[in-house]
C-alpha cells in the first residue's frame, strides 16, 4: 500500500513539473488572449488553427473559430477547479494524461445532474409536442437577410402579396428534421402567417402555404418517448445557457492585432 501511495505521488508530482515547465515556457511566449488571468499563446492556437485549415491553410476564419474553442475550454476547466472536482478520484486517476478531457467531462456530467434536477415536463408540453409531431407545414422561405431590418422588409413584400428574390418553398416538412433550426418555428404558425426568425447567421423569413398532418399511434402510446425527447432539449439548453453566461461573467482580452498577423491578414 506505502509503494503504491508512493508511486501515485511521484506520478503526479512528475506530471504537474511536465505542467509547470510548459507553463513557464508558454509565459515567455507571444500571449494572444488570457481568459481571466490565463494564457493563451499564438503557438498554442497556432497550432490548434493548423490541425483544422483546409489543405493547411490557416485563415482568419479558422483562427477565430480555434480562439473561441480554446476560451471556452480555458473557461470551462477554471470552473471545474472551483467546483473542487480536480480533486475528484475520477480526476486523480486519469491526470497523467487526460486531465483536462477527464476534468471537463465530470464538470459537464455534474452540472447536467444540477440542472437536471430543476426542469420538469408538464402533460401540456407533451401534447403540444405531440401536435407539432403530426404536422407536416409547407412554407414559403426567404433566407439571407442579414439584420432584422431587412428581414422586417422582406416581410412587409410578402404581407403585400409581392415575390421576393431567392424564396423557395420548402416540404411538407417533418418536426424531426427541423428541430434546431428557425424553421421549427412554421409548427406553431397558422396558415397565412409571415413572420421572421433569427438564426445562427441570418434571418430566415417564413410563411406558412398550408399545415398538412399525418396520423400516429396514440398519445398514450408516445407519451414516455416524447417527455424524454422534451428533458434532453431542456437539458441541452440549460447547458448551453450555462456556458453562455460563464464566457459573459469572464474577463477575456484577446491582442486583435496578434490575431491578424496569426490569420494572415
Amino acid at each position: 500500500m506505502v509503494k503504491r501511495a508512493v508511486i501515485r505521488s511521484l506520478v503526479l508530482l512528475a506530471v504537474l513539473a511536465l505542467l509547470a515547465c510548459s507553463c513557464g515556457k508558454a509565459e515567455q511566449e507571444k500571449v494572444v488572449a488570457t481568459v481571466n488571468g490565463a494564457h493563451i499563446t499564438t503557438a498554442e492556437l497556432q497550432h490548434a488553427a493548423a490541425g483544422y485549415g483546409k489543405n493547411n491553410q490557416v485563415t482568419r476564419h479558422t483562427v477565430d473559430d480555434q480562439l473561441h474553442l480554446m476560451i471556452e475550454h480555458k473557461l470551462l476547466i477554471q470552473e471545474a477547479v472551483k467546483m473542487g472536482l480536480n480533486e475528484d478520484k475520477r480526476f486523480a486517476e486519469t491526470i497523467k494524461a487526460f486531465w483536462e478531457q477527464t476534468i471537463i467531462r465530470n464538470l459537464m456530467e455534474t452540472k447536467t445532474e444540477e440542472l437536471s434536477s430543476k426542469i420538469f415536463v408538464t402533460d401540456q408540453e407533451i401534447a403540444k409536442e405531440y401536435e407539432k409531431m403530426k404536422c407536416r407545414p409547407r412554407i414559403r422561405a426567404v433566407r439571407g437577410a442579414r439584420t432584422k431590418e431587412a428581414a422586417d422588409e422582406i416581410v412587409r413584400q410578402m404581407q403585400s402579396g409581392n415575390r421576393v428574390t431567392g424564396e423557395e418553398i420548402i416540404g411538407p416538412m417533418f418536426y424531426e428534421d427541423v428541430k434546431g433550426s428557425p424553421l421549427v418555428n412554421a409548427f406553431d404558425m397558422k396558415e397565412g402567417q409571415i413572420e421572421a426568425f433569427a438564426g445562427d447567421d441570418e434571418h430566415i423569413v417564413i410563411c406558412v402555404i398550408d399545415r398538412g398532418s399525418v396520423p400516429l399511434p396514440p398519445l398514450k402510446e408516445l407519451g414516455k418517448q416524447i417527455r424524454e425527447s422534451i428533458l434532453a432539449q431542456k437539458r441541452q439548453k440549460a447547458l448551453a445557457e450555462w456556458i453562455a453566461a460563464v464566457k459573459n461573467k469572464a474577463q477575456v482580452q484577446i491582442d486583435e492585432k496578434e490575431l491578424r498577423r496569426i490569420g494572415h491578414e
